[in-house]
């Protein structure tokens, strides 16, 4: 079975070791990078021949709306996905979100103290950070594309622009900001909540920071594809995904927020519902022009 992701690596190998533990006689082939890389990797196959994958898993959810439009995945959801908690389930079934992600404001917690620390959103474009804040980049990391989209559906056009002319530094993954933070190069970041989650775990000097406007809401897209050459083994995937050890393996050792709503009270990470937040229009996050708008203007804003 073919598994295109863009969950980080360190989640992807966990995931996958798990499945094939369980399902032993099921060789499971991997690929994984960004979210962006993985969606324009899906693109340039349907267009060409088919899509390789059996499974498509994005970080970057919007991006299943459309191509389930299109025709790309065939319908299915595990018995249990009438368990998720709204919202993570696609229209007629053709995906589903297996797990919730932010993504926030976090900072060095030996460079700047909480009380100094960004408030919010529009802080971060303050003279005061000038130079100070790292970002992924939307051209490589889908969940940077959905958060500037957001912020974009939420704060207007001209907010990335305010970013890119107070010095706003762009990195390719999340990975790199968050390192970037630890290191203090930049001692502010726009960070996923599963980092900001594993650094507090871990010890490092890192914290996160619940903007005033609320967190940045994100929500994955784990789909099978329509000519999938093994859509059985496909399936087990998907319905392995919900079951209680992924669900709190996901959680706990990897910080994700579990979409199983029953789980979330177990797992030991901070209550989703308690946190303020907002999420996207994702049929204008999934139309393949407002993205391309949305990566320009960021482009252009930061270059």
């Amino acid at each position: 079975m073919v598994w295109y992701t863009s969950n980080a690596t360190p989640a992807a190998e966990a995931i996958g070791s798990a499945f094939e533990k369980k399902y032993p006689e099921i060789e499971l082939e991997v690929f994984q990078a960004g979210g962006s890389q993985v969606i324009a990797k899906v693109e340039a196959e349907a267009m060409s021949g088919g899509i390789k994958a059996d499974i498509v898993d994005y970080s970057e959810g919007a991006a299943a709306v459309g191509q389930a439009k299109r025709g790309l995945f065939q319908r299915y959801l595990p018995p249990s996905a009438g368990d998720l908690s709204p919202g993570l389930v696609g229209e007629n079934g053709f995906w589903f979100s297996p797990w919730y992600l932010t993504s926030t404001i976090v900072y060095n917690t030996d460079r700047i103290s909480e009380a100094d620390a960004p408030k919010s959103w529009k802080e971060l474009t303050e003279p005061k950070w000038k130079g100070k804040v790292g970002m992924a980049s939307p051209d490589y990391a889908g969940t940077a594309v959905a958060t500037v989209g957001i912020w974009q559906q939420q704060f207007g056009d001209d907010y990335v622009n305010k970013l890119g002319a107070n010095g706003l530094t762009v990195f390719e993954g999340f990975g790199n900001v968050h390192e970037s933070v630890l290191s203090g190069q930049t001692p502010v970041g726009i960070n996923l909540s599963f980092r900001a989650l594993q650094a507090e775990k871990d010890g490092e000097p890192m914290a996160w920071v619940t903007p005033e406007e609320g967190q940045v809401l994100l929500t994955f897209a784990a789909a099978i594809t329509k000519n999938a050459k093994h859509p059985n083994a496909a399936k087990l995937f998907q319905n392995f995904l919900l079951t209680d050890e992924i669900q709190t393996m996901a959680a706990e050792d990897i910080g994700y927020f579990p979409g199983m709503s029953e789980m979330a009270e177990d797992t030991g990470i901070p209550d989703l519902d308690k946190i303020k937040k907002f999420g996207a229009d994702l049929d204008e996050l999934s139309d393949p022009n407002f993205i391309a708008e949305v990566k320009s203007n960021f482009k252009n804003a930061t270059s």
